[in-house]
């Protein structure tokens, strides 16, 4: 179906990022900006990011290149991927969970205008693992690392992605306290003599004292291992790999086109594996030289035309 009015203005789409640059790549993993650090962090730098949201007739654009407003709204309130859920449940018409707790809210009436705020007056960030310098003793290792409220973020346990303590926790008595608005490269923290400090602190640390309460422990999901063969796998060589597991393929068994799986960098593997789940080596090809393919490789042609 053509992406007409029609659909365009029924749907409403998201448009945002994964969480903080990979700063061990160097350029290659990306950057956060003015935000500090990055991925594997509770620092703005590995936990903040862009979010925007489509829908005409609803929420209305803004012609930047015009520089012009048509009635769009830019927000600075915050809200999380995990308000996405209710939301969409909210404009399906379809009740939340009552079986368990969602974290996320219903971004509807912000997007909307029908709020100013954002429906989380704190935001609660948890990280650590038991090992690797994290005692499993110590509160925040496993725990709750950091909390925002508001403009100010509280910092109990922080670690960095790059530099000689990489991801070392680093433990703070008092707990580092930043003000966002103000201060969003997190460089400055909050004298904790300053009634500033004493404000911001009591009113997060109760904020998260009540979260911590209300979060029910469950078993490690990752800690339970896995069984293979309920997993979800497609390799190219599975019957090589995988003797064990014949329903690891990548093709269904009604499925009857070849399905080519570049492998490697240069120098690799190019195979085309069949319905019945043999795998035809064919050598490494270049998509743009199609003409030269051996026979077994021409149903897989079209899979890579630009």
């Amino acid at each position: 179906m053509p992406w007409g009015p029609c659909v365009l203005n029924t749907t409403l789409t998201f448009f945002t990022s994964d969480n903080g640059p990979w700063l061990v790549r160097g350029l290659a993993g990306g950057s956060a900006g003015l935000l500090r650090d990055g991925k594997q962090t509770t620092w703005e730098g590995g936990v903040r990011e862009p979010g925007l949201v489509s829908w005409p007739g609803t929420i209305e654009a803004r012609d930047l290149a015009q520089s012009r407003t048509m009635a769009g709204r830019v927000s600075s309130e915050v809200v999380t991927t995990y308000d996405i859920f209710p939301t969409i449940l909210r404009l399906a018409g379809a009740p939340l969970p009552s079986d368990r707790r969602i974290d996320g809210a219903d971004m509807l009436p912000l997007l909307t205008g029908a709020a100013a705020r954002s429906a989380h007056e704190c935001l609660y960030f948890w990280k650590g693992e038991p090992g690797g310098g994290c005692p499993k003793a110590h509160p925040g290792c496993p725990g709750l690392w950091a909390v925002r409220c508001g403009a100010y973020k509280l910092h109990w346990v922080t670690t960095d992605s790059v530099g000689p303590r990489r991801f070392e926790p680093q433990f703070h008595s008092p707990p580092l306290l930043f003000q966002l608005e103000q201060d969003p490269s997190e460089a400055h923290p909050i004298d904790p003599a300053a009634a500033e400090y004493a404000a911001a602190r009591a009113t997060i640390e109760a904020a998260a004292k009540a979260h911590r309460e209300s979060v029910t422990p469950v078993p490690n999901q990752i800690g339970r291992g896995e069984d293979g063969k309920l997993k979800l796998c497609c390799d190219w060589a599975s019957k090589e790999k995988h003797p064990d597991l014949p329903q690891c393929t990548c093709n269904p068994e009604a499925y009857r086109a070849f399905v080519c799986a570049p492998v490697g960098p240069a120098g690799g593997a190019l195979a085309a594996v069949s319905a019945d789940g043999a795998v035809v080596r064919i050598g490494l090809l270049d998509p743009r030289d199609a003409a030269t393919w051996p026979a077994s490789a021409a149903a897989a042609a079209p899979f890579w035309e630009a």
